[in-house]
């Protein structure tokens, strides 16, 4: 087995060897008037290469990518195949690759910077790779800089590629060429010669650095923050929910070649040399449902890459996201490190002070352990039997003066535990980055629906929350405490775990300039919205929109959003039993989850109160089956705006210093949010909880979401919903409603069909949902339809003759009202009439007469 095994690797080195040969004699035979060149048109078909047309292909593409440079790669190639034939194993081959690719990049880069002519093709030498490089040196550093930074990566790359040859060559000829003086020398004087060994060159070793022992604590122990154990492999596809493949299908990976560049430039030259009256066959549009990206044609996709050069562009094309990658980590600041260990010493003296302090007022306590966070350090405090915790409670302020705090906070008692906590300031805070986050995230991240990386608890744990079980949130904190922020760590967390077809969002920003750096990221269902009365009517259309989901949920047969996206395409078609193609495909196949951020509150409490309350109970009651998140934030946090009924519907909260007791008993019940000390530390209440938990609020400055969004809108576009975009302002001041061009019509259709429903109006009229959903309701105002019944249509109160007549008397009061209003129209009217009248009577004479 073990000689049939050699013989397999011998054979397939012989095999390389020879391709190696082939490409070379190619290479040295290359002309730039062989086919498949693009220095001449037309190419003539035959090559004078002596390898043949596979070899002038080869040659071509090769000289294109790095030009006179490939001789280098054909060099390094050559002498690793004659190594390894020989049995010769290459140490730190990775590292001898890289410095192989440096190399050549070099060397191409120079070619085209020098502007050498060696091949005769048009754009000169340094092939593709060649030119992009030295363009973008030359643009950044110059002439001078970037024959210094070319100069430096060909030494640095022939040093990592051959450093027997560069390093310890050149010194052995050196010890040999002194050892050959000194034994000339010896010889004249009658010595014996001195042999000189050349030894090779020791390899670099790390120098071991011993673990440092701390003493324990007789009286307490000390439990820090452990990270928990790193995951093989942390990426940002681990991050993505475990969904069926109809929601997040998985498209092949698409290595890209740089000659993929030449082959587009002949593409795009083979189709402006078509003739104009040649039709080219082109996929046809398909009407894309919400939430699910058209399917792509691979067959088609260098026609399509080279269409999209063209100039001329009529009309917008529905952007494919099958081929959506989540953005990677890069542009994330990259997290602090040894943060315990720099408070070991601080926690361990604020113990000693805390002992002494409870000494000095008569308490019998002990420290027990000490758990460090980001922002607070929480010491754990046993007391003696008898002890009351009211005696602890009520020592918050001298405590505070003992230990040299802004504040402390107790926690008496501690939930699960008999101890009571004190929680105090560190001396120094830690950034929480969203990019630790997502590394330390545990396994139970990758089963969220939509993940949101909160922050840290007060022992250094991650706090990531799904938005889907919160699912609606309300934070509140005065300025400067960190709200915003907060906000911004939701976005970010979204943009870099979900797709833009798998979670929208609606971003509202009274104040205009919190949220203007994500205006045009891929996931907005419609610009930022600044204006207060557009916002209540975008409330209102996902209100209407939250009963289109649940019609649709009722009529699929489900009981929530991940029910009805587990469904295949053809189980749904078949338990929606549509009649026609065309309602067939207006239903949609997956609904994306849908999160609304209002910034402040109160801007729009101030605006319309009662609309706008009526429309965020109504979503925070019913919208979490649908996929309807809301996350409202303030830094107002007063009855009048945070009113009894927004509160009650919110199940998750979190609170930044606020600045009054009062305040804080608005958001969480209990007192608490006027003792954090700002700068991202928190209060975090989630669904259920009796007490909050105290964290700190991840840290994200604009630098982070400048180049996160810069790289999101580099993957996709943001289409904005038509319905969005189209609304105006949803709060009617005066009192008056413009009624819709096509209520009349929708009155009708309603009453002879005797059914009040929403989708017979998209289907008869060719409207939207939301419009459909106003004309309905309208009706409704209007009595001439009932109530929502659910998923079923609305009984008609009225027939289609009542109808007529109900018309007919408006038409007739409106004429008299109008008439009535001006004189000059009642004189002209009734000078009519008189006239009328008269002619009456001339015809009755005139009747009478001939009659006799």
């Amino acid at each position: 087995m073990a000689k049939r095994t050699g013989a397999v690797r011998t054979a397939g080195w012989l095999v390389a060897a020879a391709l190696w040969l082939l490409v070379t004699i190619a290479v040295y035979d290359f002309s730039p008037l062989d086919w498949p060149t693009h220095a001449v048109r037309p190419v003539a078909e035959d090559v004078s290469n002596v390898a043949g047309r596979i070899g002038a292909f080869m040659a071509y593409h090769l000289i294109v990518a790095v030009g006179p440079a490939i001789w280098a790669l054909l060099a390094a190639t050559g002498v690793l195949c004659v190594l390894r034939f020989s049995g010769y194993v290459v140490p730190e081959l990775w590292l001898r690759t890289s410095g192989l690719v440096l190399l050549v990049t070099s060397l191409a880069a120079g070619f085209a910077h020098l502007g050498t002519d060696f091949y005769g093709l048009p754009e000169g030498d340094g092939g593709v790779v060649g030119i992009a490089a030295s363009f973008h040196l030359e643009r950044h550093f110059g002439p001078a800089g970037t024959r210094l930074a070319l100069l430096v990566g060909t030494i640095v790359g022939l040093l990592l590629v051959a450093d027997e040859l560069f390093v310890r060559w050149p010194i052995a000829l050196v010890r040999r060429f002194r050892a050959a003086r000194e034994n000339v020398a010896a010889k004249r004087a009658g010595k014996e010669p001195i042999v000189v060994t050349v030894p090779s060159l020791p390899k670099p070793t790390m120098p071991r650095v011993p673990k440092l022992k701390m003493p324990s604590l007789p009286k307490f122990r000390l439990q820090f923050a452990k990270k928990p154990d790193p995951e093989p492999v942390v990426t940002a596809e681990r991050l993505v929910p475990d969904v069926d493949d109809d929601i997040a299908p998985d498209v092949p990976d698409i290595e890209a070649d740089p000659t993929d560049v030449i082959a587009q430039e002949d593409a795009l030259e083979q189709i402006e040399e078509v003739d104009e009256e040649e039709e080219v066959e082109e996929q046809p549009d398909t009407d894309v449902e919400e939430g699910v990206p058209p399917k792509r044609d691979l067959s088609k996709i260098k026609v399509r890459l080279a269409k999209s050069n063209a100039p001329k562009q009529t009309a917008p094309i529905q952007q494919d996201l099958d081929d959506y990658e989540l953005p990677d980590w890069t542009e994330l600041a990259e997290p602090e490190e040894g943060f315990a260990d720099k408070q070991e010493q601080f926690v361990r003296e604020k113990a000693a002070q805390l002992e002494e302090a409870f000494e000095e007022f008569n308490v019998d306590a002990t420290v027990e352990a000490i758990d460090t966070g980001p922002v607070i350090t929480m010491y754990e405090i046993a007391v003696a039997k008898g002890t009351k915790v009211a005696q602890v409670s009520g020592l918050a302020n001298d405590l505070a003066r003992t230990l040299a705090a802004e504040s402390i906070r107790i926690v008496a008692p501690i939930p699960g535990k008999s101890t009571i906590g004190i929680e105090v300031p560190n001396n120094e805070k830690e950034k929480v980055r969203i990019k630790d986050l997502m590394q330390q995230a545990p396994a139970k991240t990758q089963k969220m629906h939509v993940p949101i990386f909160l922050g840290k608890d007060s022992q250094g744990a991650p706090l990531i929350d799904d938005l889907t079980r919160m699912p609606h949130c309300l934070i509140a904190g005065t300025t400067g405490s960190g709200k915003s922020v907060c906000i911004n760590s939701i976005i970010m967390s979204i943009l870099y775990t979900q797709r833009p077809d798998r979670v929208k969002l609606i971003l509202v920003d009274p104040k205009v300039v919190e949220m203007a750096p994500f205006k045009d990221v891929p996931h907005l269902m419609c610009p930022v919205i600044t204006e207060p009365g557009k916002a209540a009517g975008v409330l209102e259309w996902a209100t209407t929109k939250m009963d289109e989901r649940y019609e649709l949920l009722a009529e699929a047969g489900v009981r929530n959003i991940a029910g009805y996206n587990a469904l295949e395409q053809e189980e749904l078609i078949e338990r929606m039993a549509p009649a026609t193609p065309e309602e067939e495909a207006r239903i949609p196949k997956k609904l994306p989850y849908v999160v609304v951020i209002i910034d402040e509150l109160a801007d729009l409490m101030m605006t319309g109160g009662k609309e706008v309350e009526a429309s965020i109970v109504r979503i925070a009651q019913k919208a979490r089956a649908v996929g309807i998140h809301l996350i409202l934030a303030t830094q107002r946090p007063q009855a009048n705006v945070v009113t009894g009924l927004i509160k009650s519907n919110m199940p998750s909260k979190i609170a930044f210093r606020v600045a009054s007791k009062m305040d804080s008993r608005i958001v969480l019940d209990q007192n608490g949010a006027e003792l954090l000390l700002g700068m991202g530390d928190m209060l975090y209440l989630p669904p259920g909880a009796a007490k909050p938990m105290r964290s700190q609020g991840t840290f994200i400055d604009d630098d982070e979401i400048r180049k996160s969004v810069r790289k999101v809108k580099e993957l996709a576009k943001a289409q904005f919903e038509p319905e969005l975009v189209q609304i105006k302002n949803g709060i009617n001041v005066d009192g008056d409603e413009e009624r819709d061009p096509l209520y009349d019509e929708a009155v009708r259709v309603v009453l002879e069909t005797r059914r009040g429903s929403v989708s017979l109006l998209q289907r008869k009229l060719t409207i939207g949902y939301a419009r459909a959903s106003r004309i309905i309701e309208a009706m409704e105002s209007d009595g001439i339809v009932g109530g929502h019944k659910g998923g079923q249509a609305r009984e008609a109160q009225i027939t289609i003759d009542e109808w007529e007549d109900l018309k007919a008397q408006q038409a007739g009061d409106a004429a008299i009202e109008e008439y009535g209003e001006d004189e000059e129209l009642d004189e002209t009217y009734d000078e009519e009439v008189d006239e009328l009248e008269e002619a009456d009577e001339e015809d009755e004479e005139s009747l009478r007469s001939e009659a006799a």
